[in-house]
């Protein structure tokens, strides 16, 4: 799996992980302005999503942590079902 994670300033770059491995990064909270985006490939799926936003009226997050998952259905964020893949 290749993770690459990003936001207007901030480019982490690609990651690749194996089973079990995790990516983690953070950063200074700007209120309402701070967004990170992700993409993630997997096999020969993929899923570009909100990582973070500010803006989000109803914060998905626990706390000040984003934890998402990659599943063979889709994306997890703390256990919550919020992305599909995308097949090629």
């Amino acid at each position: 799996m290749v993770v690459h994670c990003a936001s207007k300033n901030n480019d982490f770059g690609n990651h690749t992980l194996t089973t079990d491995q995790e990516f983690e990064f953070s950063f200074c909270l700007e209120i309402f302005s701070t967004l990170f985006f992700c993409h993630i490939w997997w096999q020969n799926k993929d899923s570009a999503f909100d990582a973070y936003n500010a803006k989000w009226l109803d914060n998905p997050c626990i706390g000040p942590n984003c934890t998402y998952e990659a599943r063979p259905d889709g994306i997890y964020l703390s256990g919550k079902f919020r992305e599909s893949w995308s097949t090629h």
